[in-house]
């Protein structure tokens, strides 16, 4: 039977628009741009080289669903938003590598 590509990228449109719902409930309500000027005004410091390095690639919707994300490289399978107090610096090198152009 033939795989039917429409239903298929429905489904998974589905399922990310309800995570990122999730999240942005998680994160207070509200749009990606609100839920990002809190997470700003909480950890500036972090927040600003975060969105500075994601926001060339990302819109403030896939930034929120980034920082809800496992990351594998710096935060060893860890979500970036939980590591916003404790380890700022690996979230920042987190943002870093999901928008590096090469490795040398």
């Amino acid at each position: 039977m033939p795989v039917n590509r429409t239903d298929t990228h429905a489904e998974t449109t589905g399922r990310w628009e309800t995570r990122r719902d999730q999240v942005l409930l998680a994160l207070g309500g509200g749009t990606a741009e609100e839920a990002l000027e809190r997470l700003l005004a909480s950890h500036p410091t972090t927040m600003t080289a975060v969105i500075d390095h994601l926001r060339r690639r990302l819109s403030d919707a896939e930034i929120v669903a980034w920082m809800a994300a496992p990351d594998t490289w710096a935060c060893r399978g860890r979500q970036p938003l939980d590591l916003l107090d404790d380890e700022p610096e690996t979230v920042i090198e987190a943002a870093r590598h999901a928008t590096a152009d090469t490795w040398d």
